[in-house]
């Protein structure tokens, strides 16, 4: 998929957020009807997931009869909308300076990718089958949000909210939500969240088979453990701790881990690095050079691969980025971050009363994704080179961005993001 370089920012950082205290707000959280934990599909349990471009996956969700589109994001745990959306006084909604505090009464997250200043609000919200009377949310006031996304909601636990001194810090973001699952596409339809349950329909088709990690630590970020981390047949990182995020596009890792591959791989390979994104682009003809990324999780080092296809992203017949980048300076500057890059290819439960993630593959062997063959390719009867694969890709591409710009109701290409709280 073609994406034009200028909209792919960097989207590693909407998540990890140090955020202040307040004083606490006495909410009635409660749910109608609530339904009994379910290991089995149900329709009514799928929420779908519109995938913007994939960079961002949003949920239809209704604040006081208003609908909005937000960014479902397991890196931070908040839910807010922007200003602009609720139609408020462009002034009041301007972002605040770095160098100044939030307003009186409000409260900051700050992110990988910048801060939000939150005024808090209650109201009822609606998202798919939940119900929630009494929701705490937010108005921020930020320019953080991608184009598409009309806010965040934030599925890690509570206790990295700025609101986690509230009437019960121990209480998840939803309540009622023992687990919920993730299946996302690399593009187009088909993206869903599953709320107490999972999408028995595609692990049946797709023989998938979960491997269930713990969370290390207390629970705050969806934080496992990684023995180690390959790249073709080099050990790049020994043990270590990686956030599962939903909210960033990118796969990220230390600084001093980045360096090494940066100069292990994309250098030598011609790859420069592009300063406006903050992303690395490569020569197109280098792609079958990129190694091989294992990924070993867990306490019994489940090998989980990603290979160049899965880790790259086209931008030209010419050139392509590499979906990787060091992680942000802050508290979390140590983790690595699986983003979308990685949770594409491996969909994912959240057991949030069993502290645990569960990573789906195919036949039990995840070995990542499948090589990608375009239609033009087929059809035209072309060797399935590196060549025929891109060509035909941006060919593809440019004219499914043609048509889109010819509808009055196209949206933008939207920028990638990153959404786990610093």
């Amino acid at each position: 998929m073609w994406v034009p370089a200028y909209l792919l920012l960097l989207t590693t950082a909407l998540g990890f957020a140090i955020a202040t205290t307040m004083k606490p707000l006495k909410l009635d959280v409660s749910r109608i009807a609530p339904q009994k934990p379910s290991l089995r599909s149900r329709d009514t349990n799928i929420v779908p997931l519109l995938n913007e471009v994939g960079t961002q996956f949003l949920a239809r969700v209704t604040i006081d009869d208003r609908v909005f589109h937000v960014q479902v994001d397991t890196g931070s745990a908040d839910l807010w909308f922007g200003c602009e959306f609720f139609g408020e006084d462009s002034a009041a909604c301007e972002a605040v300076p770095p160098s100044s505090p939030c307003p009186t009464g409000h409260r900051e997250i700050v992110y990988g990718s910048g801060r939000v200043c939150l005024d808090p609000r209650v109201g009822s919200l609606r998202m798919g089958p939940l119900v929630i009377p009494g929701a705490a949310y937010s108005i921020g006031t930020s320019a953080l949000l991608m184009d598409g996304s009309q806010g965040i909601l934030g599925l890690a636990f509570p206790s990295i909210s700025p609101y986690r001194t509230r009437v019960d810090p121990t209480a998840f973001t939803l309540p009622h939500l023992h687990s919920f699952s993730m299946f996302l596409t690399h593009q187009g339809p088909g993206s869903t969240l599953i709320l107490n349950g999972v999408d028995t329909d595609k692990i049946q088709a797709g023989r998938l088979v979960g491997t269930t990690i713990p969370l290390v630590g207390a629970a705050a970020h969806w934080s496992i453990a990684i023995d180690h981390v390959v790249a073709g047949d080099v050990l790049l990182s020994g043990a270590g701790t990686a956030i599962v995020d939903s909210g960033s596009t990118f796969l990220t890792m230390p600084q001093a881990l980045f360096d090494q591959f940066l100069t292990m791989v994309l250098l030598p390979l011609g790859c420069a690095l592009d300063t406006k994104h903050g992303y690395y682009v490569c020569p197109a003809h280098t792609i079958e050079t990129l190694p091989t990324l294992t990924f070993a999780l867990g306490p019994d080092a489940a090998p989980f691969q990603l290979h160049a296809w899965d880790y790259t992203w086209p931008l030209s017949a010419s050139t392509f980025l590499v979906q990787m980048q060091a992680t942000p300076r802050g508290a979390f500057a140590d983790r690595w971050v699986l983003g979308d890059a990685f949770l594409k290819i491996y969909p994912t439960t959240y057991h949030v009363t069993d502290k645990a993630v569960t990573f789906y593959c195919r036949d039990a062997q995840c070995q990542g994704g499948t090589k990608p063959t375009p239609l033009f390719v087929r059809v035209l009867g072309l060797p399935v080179t590196t060549h025929s694969l891109w060509l035909a890709g941006v060919a593809l591409c440019v004219l499914v961005r043609y048509t889109l710009a010819s509808s009055d109701d196209a949206k933008p290409f939207p920028t990638t993001t990153t959404t786990t709280n610093i």
